[in-house]
C-alpha cells in the first residue's frame, strides 16, 4: 500500500480494514512545526509523523517512537549522542529507521557519517529498548 491521504485512510478505516494502536501523536493537526502536542525540528517531520498515525489508524504499523537516542562512540570513547527521528515498528516487528532530512547542516553530515559506521551500536540499543532480538534495521533517508 503506497502514500495514502488522510480522507483516504479513514475510509480504509471505516471499511473495517484498518487495527488500533497506541499513537505517539494525538492530534492531527499541525501548523509550522507542531503536531498535537509534540514540537517538531521542521514542517516535514510533523507531517511525516501525521503520516505515521495515519498507518497506525490503519494496522500497517504496530507503533513508533520519536527521537530515539542512539550514544555514538570512536575506540569506546563517548563522543555525542545522536538522536534520529523515527524508529518504526512495523505490523511484522521489523523495525525501520527514518531520518527525515532537508536541509543539512554539516555538524548532521558527521554526525550521520558516525551514525552509519556504528549500526550494531544501535542494534545494542534497540534491543535493550524492546527486550527482543533484533531483526536487520533500514536506514531510510527523506
Amino acid at each position: 500500500m503506497g502514500t495514502m491521504t488522510r480522507q483516504e485512510y479513514l475510509k480504509y478505516i471505516k471499511q473495517g480494514k484498518g487495527g488500533k494502536g497506541r499513537s505517539r501523536c494525538n492530534s492531527t493537526t499541525y501548523t509550522s512545526s507542531l503536531y498535537g502536542t509534540k514540537t517538531f525540528h521542521s514542517k516535514l517531520e510533523a507531517q511525516y509523523c501525521e503520516q505515521l498515525d495515519w498507518q497506525l489508524e490503519a494496522g500497517e504499523i504496530e507503533t513508533y517512537y520519536i527521537q530515539v537516542k542512539v550514544p555514538l562512540y570512536c575506540n569506546e570513547a563517548f563522543i555525542c549522542n545522536y538522536y534520529i527521528d523515527f524508529l518504526v515498528v512495523g505490523k511484522h516487528q521489523e523495525k525501520i529507521l527514518v531520518e527525515v532530512k532537508g536541509y543539512e547542516f554539516e555538524v548532521w553530515r558527521l554526525k550521520w557519517k558516525l551514525f552509519e559506521a556504528q549500526v550494531h551500536e544501535l542494534h545494542k540499543h534497540v534491543k535493550e529498548l524492546e527486550g527482543e532480538t533484533m531483526p536487520e534495521l533500514k536506514i531510510v533517508k527523506k
